[in-house]
């Protein structure tokens, strides 16, 4: 029965049933409350409802059971910075890393450094990502957007022109091609933009 709940939470959850999906995922924890994988995703469930409230009980309750196990640390993390504790979700992703450097965590954590101001470290934390998995995309993606915002052009361009040939799913291929739309209209107003501030002529411009 635990097992049929799971399966049928996984369903409803993966084609957007998100309210069903918590009903099924809470039904295999009454069933096998000591296993913290229905408890992960019953958070999971809750925090997509945006209940964190729900799914912090959810989480504490796996932790209890199993204080080690890394899934239920990494989703502490995502409640924590939906709730807007940077510095608290980022110690959660540390705790669950440590335990299981896995991909998607390294990228997670990557991109709420590069938030909280340490660029150097989430290029780290992105590259590591890449190289434990190479298929996953995203890091890549979020890596070479950050060097538009770290003013590093070239690199920029670079990156998201290496990425054209990557496998990107819809919405990373959409950040990808926007941010080398970017780019490219950067390199159209620099020239004009700079005469502008040496002559104070806008004509260049209007255009």
């Amino acid at each position: 029965r635990w097992q049929q709940a799971m399966q049928l939470g996984v369903r409803t959850l993966q084609s957007g049933d998100v309210t069903a999906a918590a009903v099924a995922f809470a039904a295999a924890t009454s069933h096998l409350p000591e296993r913290p994988e229905a408890w992960v995703n019953l958070a999971v469930a809750k925090l997509n409802l945006a209940d964190p409230q729900g799914a912090t009980a959810a989480i504490n309750t796996a932790l209890r059971a199993h204080s080690d196990y890394a899934p239920a640390l990494s989703c502490m993390g995502d409640i924590q910075r939906t709730l807007g504790a940077l510095e608290e979700a980022a110690g959660w992703y540390q705790k669950a890393l440590a335990i299981n450097p896995d991909p998607v965590g390294l990228n997670n954590l990557a991109t709420l450094t590069r938030t909280l101001g340490d660029a150097k470290e989430a290029e780290r934390l992105y590259l590591e990502a890449e190289q434990l998995a190479p298929q996953f995309t995203l890091p890549r993606v979020n890596r070479a957007i950050m060097q538009i915002e770290l003013q590093r052009f070239e690199e920029a361009k670079q990156q998201l022109t290496a990425l054209n040939d990557a496998s990107l799913n819809p919405q990373e291929r959409e950040h990808q091609q926007s941010a080398l739309l970017s780019l490219v209209e950067r390199e159209r107003l620099e020239a004009p933009l700079s005469k502008l501030v040496e002559s104070g002529d806008s004509q260049e411009l209007e255009v």
